[in-house]
């Protein structure tokens, strides 16, 4: 994938780390291959999407990886992707600090739920909690979290690195 954007383009500026699986399932139910596969994805690819990035990126470039609020918060159902989830907030403040030197700038952001998105196959009730965390009464949309994006890879946000930015509407719990 990156010979191929230096072949097409001749370099790399920004890296949206955005890959991610999901599988909900209590501490007790999961299995080995659920293990593999969700940290394969969530885990894995970002780490040496961003080690490649961290090569072929040059100054005031601009590395985001999307982590989630399942991160922070304690869920049943959801310790596999939100451990998951963590690590992608954590290679965020530690990438920033090895390529700051180069100009990289490197944040997470944490959105809460997002329709469509993984979240579309809640069930209605864990959907109705979900829109009543939030005081706009609403879950978020792609382009809630599209816009933090733009602005993590904009100028405007040079100054910014190692920083988780959370995108949840307010929602608290």
């Amino acid at each position: 994938m990156f010979a191929e954007v230096d072949d097409v383009y001749g370099r790399l500026d920004i890296l949206i780390n955005n890959a991610g699986i999901g599988i909900h399932k209590n501490i007790s139910e999961i299995t080995e291959e659920d293990y593999e596969s969700t940290f394969a994805v969530n885990t894995k690819g970002y780490l040496f999407c961003i080690q490649e990035a961290g090569k072929r990126i040059g100054e005031g470039g601009r590395i985001v990886n999307i982590s989630s609020l399942l991160a922070k918060l304690s869920r049943p159902g959801t310790a596999l992707y939100g451990a998951t989830r963590a690590s992608a907030r954590v290679f965020a403040r530690i990438a920033a600090q090895e390529f700051g030197s180069k100009g990289i700038t490197v944040n997470s952001i944490s959105p809460g739920p997002v329709e469509p998105g993984m979240f579309q196959d809640a069930s209605d009730t864990i959907r109705q909690q979900a829109r009543a965390l939030s005081p706009f009464n609403r879950v978020g949309a792609p382009e809630d979290i599209a816009d933090i994006v733009a602005f993590l890879v904009s100028d405007q946000a040079r100054w910014i690195t190692g920083q988780d930015i959370v995108a949840a509407g307010g929602a608290v719990s």
